[in-house]
């Protein structure tokens, strides 16, 4: 029963390195860019006369 508590808490919570960590916030930080999918969905959806 132990070990399924510790199996358990491990999805729960995750450890970073530091560095992990850094890079994880930069990521967060930086949005990515919009992929073509995504710009030629918005411009179908503008073209309908609907808003984004």
């Amino acid at each position: 029963m132990e070990r399924a508590e510790s199996v358990l808490d491990n999805q729960r919570r995750r450890e970073l390195s530091n560095q992990s960590w850094e890079l994880m916030n930069q990521l967060i930080a930086e949005p990515a860019q919009p992929t073509l999918a995504l710009k030629a969905l918005m411009k179908r959806k503008n073209s309908d006369g609907r808003q984004a």
